[in-house]
């Protein structure tokens, strides 16, 4: 009989072994800064894909990074890279191998797509799997445009995709090694890897969200703190993960809110609504606060009420030229006629209102990454118009501008050049935004405007706009050098800067990279953004960052 109970108790530890280990079961210990809402206006309408693959909107990013992780993610505070799903990871060869290994309490939010509606673990099945499928011939697909040429076997993948063979079924450079360890080979080293896979384009999900060979975008389940609720036309709620692996530094389970939530459309449309919605306390924050909105701010509320925060962030408003045979601009001496007809500071005080600060530093606020500056080309309407003349253009050449509906900017930009060079310019204006870009990827544009945002601390974030190599089987259909930009000292430089394991030497090579792009003329970066938002006095340890990431984990409401 004791015989007996020893193997009882045995089989039962082994199976509650088992059932842990396949359903997670949590005990939350909640602290004093638990509950509450945070309501916010940081998205314009309702994302249109919850694929990773496919995401490829700044304006929708913060409801991803509440519901996906990838395999690392930048702090928000120090804007360093830090554990995710991947627990560690080892470099090796020369930054050409990178060995993972996953966490063994990541869990995938509960839902109806797993047994008993309980999510299960996260494998490193799972990471093979979403590496696998951004080889995928979706379009666009700027997951791949990001990492085909990085990852071994990832190109060679998608081409047997593209001819229907099956020759080749997987992303032979990702291989699992071991019951919780991942190894990613890259075709040549690049010591940047670890920052570049933070990207939400990288998010691992659950193989179940693919149905009939087809992501699901009804199906929106990830291992962030927060997952989905509820939505109607216009609030998009999630709640919190309650099983949701990390805890601060007292144990307590994270994060700390019962829900994040965002609304967006007309309801919202404006800084009178938006500050109406604040005052009753329908919602925490308003983001892109404009300067000219201070008076009205200050005038509703009482300082105890709010808390205003500004910063310079990351991000770059650019004139771009299509670049390939098919464009007018490929001409260079058109570029820099265009280029030294923008007066800077005059666009950004007469078309934008003053808000943010004119582009005098290439690309990349060059001063934060460089020794030397890099210096924008300069306003010189004389030189402008001898650059035309030289370029050979005349009034029967047309330029098409393509522009999203009611651009004031880029509207006045197109009446600045007719002014300033008399080119003949014809405007495309397009209202949906997925729309907006799908044109630009495909190069239905000679000029257009677009904005670059980091994703993390390096000028190679930006400068990959501009990297123009390209197989020859692969169809001109790109989301990352939309420009068509092709320079062969430009990808030498960017190469060696990939290469570089020193971090000062790599910003030297991607500092003759820059300076290249901008003789080159091959855009015309106009102004930088600042990030200016109000924020309950309520709301805690909510804080604005030079990349725009915002971590959903530690902020918390008083009550």
């Amino acid at each position: 009989m004791k015989h007996y109970n020893i193997i009882y108790h045995i089989l039962f530890a082994t199976i509650l072994f088992y059932s842990c280990n396949d359903k997670q079961e949590v005990e939350e210990v909640r602290s004093e800064k638990s509950g509450g809402e945070l309501i916010q206006s940081k998205i314009i309408s309702y994302p249109k894909t919850f694929d990773p693959r496919k995401i490829e909107m700044d304006t929708e990013m913060a409801t991803y990074t509440a519901v996906y992780q990838s395999l690392v993610k930048i702090n928000p505070n120090s804007l360093e890279v830090e554990p995710a799903i991947a627990k560690s990871w080892e470099v090796k060869d020369n930054c050409k191998s990178y060995i993972f290994t996953i966490r063994d309490d990541v869990f995938f939010h509960d839902h109806a797509i797993f047994e008993n509606g309980k999510g299960r673990k996260l494998t490193v099945e799972d990471v093979k799997f979403c590496f696998d499928r951004i080889a995928d011939t979706i379009k666009p697909n700027p997951a791949y445009d990001l990492i085909k040429d990085k990852l071994v076997g990832m190109k060679s993948y998608h081409e047997q995709l593209l001819l229907g063979n099956n020759v080749v079924n997987e992303v032979s450079g990702v291989k699992i090694i071991g019951k919780d360890k991942i190894k990613i080979d890259l075709v040549k080293p690049y010591c940047s890897f670890i920052e570049f896979i933070s990207r939400i384009n990288f998010a691992i999900y659950p193989k179940e969200v693919i149905q009939n060979g087809t992501f699901n975008d009804n199906l929106l389940v990830g291992t962030g703190p927060f997952m989905f609720d509820d939505v109607d036309s216009s609030k998009l709620t999630f709640k919190r993960n309650s099983n949701y692996y990390i805890k601060d530094a007292k144990g307590y389970t994270l994060p700390y809110l019962d829900k994040v939530s965002f609304l967006y459309g007309s309801k919202v449309n404006g800084f009178s609504k938006k500050l109406n919605f604040f005052k009753a306390n329908k919602i925490d924050i308003i983001d892109k606060v404009k300067g000219r909105h201070i008076d009205a701010l200050m005038d509703s509320l009482s300082p105890d009420e709010y808390n205003y925060e500004a910063i310079e962030i990351f991000a770059t408003r650019m004139l771009a030229f299509k670049q390939d045979s098919t464009s007018i601009c490929r001409n260079k001496k058109l570029r820099k006629a265009i280029a030294k007809a923008l007066d800077r500071e005059l666009i950004v005080d007469s078309m934008i209102n003053g808000e943010n600060w004119y582009a005098d530093y290439g690309m990349n606020i060059s001063y934060c990454f460089y020794k030397d500056s890099i210096v924008s080309e300069e306003y010189d309407l004389n030189k402008a118009r001898q650059y035309l003349t030289q370029s050979g253009y005349t009034k029967t050449d047309t330029l098409s501008f393509l522009l999203m509906n009611r651009d004031k900017l880029g509207l006045g930009l197109v009446n600045l050049l007719r002014k300033n060079l008399g080119l003949t310019i014809h405007v495309d204006t397009i209202n949906d935004v997925s729309l907006f870009y799908e044109n630009i990827y495909k190069g239905n544009y000679d000029l257009v405007i677009n904005a670059w945002l980091l994703d993390f601390l390096s000028p190679e974030s930006s400068l990959m706009a501009f990297y123009g190599k390209k197989s020859k089987t692969e169809e001109d259909y790109n989301t990352k050098n939309f420009m068509r930009f092709s320079n062969q000292k430009f990808d030498q430089y960017f190469e060696k800067a990939l290469n570089e394991e020193d971090e000062v030497n790599r910003n030297k090579f991607f500092y003759e990279a820059e300076k290249i792009v901008m003789d080159e003329a091959a855009c015309v970066p106009l102004y930088y953004f600042e990030y200016s938002s109000v924020i309950s006095s309520r709301v805690k340890d909510y804080y604005l960052n030079s990349l725009g990431l915002v971590d959903y984990e530690y902020i918390y409401k008083t009550k």
